[in-house]
């Protein structure tokens, strides 16, 4: 187990001056900081504090301006790492089991816009989704 004196990058951010962007929310309790210092092994981590909001896009955004580390939600914050505007600095990626579902009655045929939707779904998440067994 990794303690918060450790000097790994989970080590450093508890005990560093950096501020963390939180989301507020018992929806969102297991995505928080203390969890996520947790699934890393970090212990010892005490108060962390810094910023919370209610809705996700701002914490995206307060990072995007430099005002904290964030959790990032990997459908969310791809495209600002791919460009640089936002990092990973830890180079950890952390899954939470939880998934997004496309639903379609099969008795039903898909109206031409949501079957472009669909496609497009498929086309650019297809690496990442499973098949239904």
């Amino acid at each position: 187990m990794l303690d918060s004196r450790d000097e790994s990058p989970f080590g450093i951010c508890a005990t560093k001056p950096f501020r963390l962007l939180n989301l507020d929310g018992p929806a969102h309790a297991s995505e928080d900081w203390a969890n996520l210092f947790s699934l890393a092994g970090v212990e010892n981590i005490g108060n962390l504090g810094g910023l919370w909001f209610t809705d996700y896009g701002n914490v995206i955004s307060a990072a995007r301006e430099g005002k904290g580390i964030a959790i990032g939600w990997r459908h969310v914050v791809d495209r600002y790492l791919r460009t640089g505007e936002l990092v990973n600095p830890t180079g950890e990626i952390f899954r939470t089991g939880r998934g997004f579902y496309l639903l379609s009655q099969e008795s039903h045929r898909l109206s031409e816009p949501a079957q472009i939707v669909h496609n497009w779904i498929l086309e650019t998440f297809g690496e990442q989704i499973g098949k239904p067994s």
